[in-house]
């Protein structure tokens, strides 16, 4: 028999996931991952934040009932299964459903939409641990300096910067602050 072989820190994932909905209240909630009775009732706690936040979503109420009915079988799953590739399987259709794929031809049927809200900040350093913030900022050094790279070729061969920003696929105004900062 071969040892359960995990690719990440178990208890600290479970502990991301819970604050990830319930934020600080889920604070060091990674030393009860092992309890199963506890976990049930955070996935409970989880799912119902889930089903509020599904309930202000602007979509078709065919839509929304469907996640709805996701959510009925992975709580009842919760609650009720032993079986855990049971609640990856609902995991994976509710996570369809939410992403537009309705119905089961592999075909969208509703399209997402999202944005950041006004006067919000999404700050790393708080949420995330150092290393993935580290991977982040590397991310979008490479990132930026790639669009650098592309727009300074771009200006070389006489566009300008609203042919540029038609191009890359973004605003005059992203192309004018990049063309500053170099």
């Amino acid at each position: 028999m071969s040892k359960k072989k995990y690719i990440s820190d178990y208890p600290m994932v479970y502990e991301l996931a819970i604050r990830r909905f319930l934020g600080e209240a889920a604070y060091h909630t990674a030393d009860e991952a092992s309890d199963i009775k506890t976990n049930k009732k955070r996935w409970q706690q989880v799912i119902r934040r889930i089903y509020t936040r599904i309930q202000k979503l602007d979509t078709t109420t065919q839509h929304r009932e469907a996640m709805f009915f996701e959510l009925e079988r992975l709580e009842q799953s919760i609650k009720y299964s032993d079986n855990p590739n049971e609640v990856v399987a609902i995991l994976f259709s509710l996570i369809g459903r939410i992403l537009g794929f309705l119905g089961v031809d592999g075909e969208i049927s509703h399209e997402s939409f999202y944005y950041q809200k006004p006067f919000v900040r999404f700050n790393w350093e708080a949420t995330q641990d150092k290393t993935s913030y580290e991977i982040y900022k590397e991310y979008r050094k490479n990132t930026v300096a790639k669009q650098k790279e592309i727009i300074q070729q771009l200006k070389k061969e006489g566009y300008d910067e609203f042919k540029i920003a038609l191009i890359l696929n973004t605003s005059e105004y992203m192309i004018k602050k990049i063309l500053k900062d170099l």
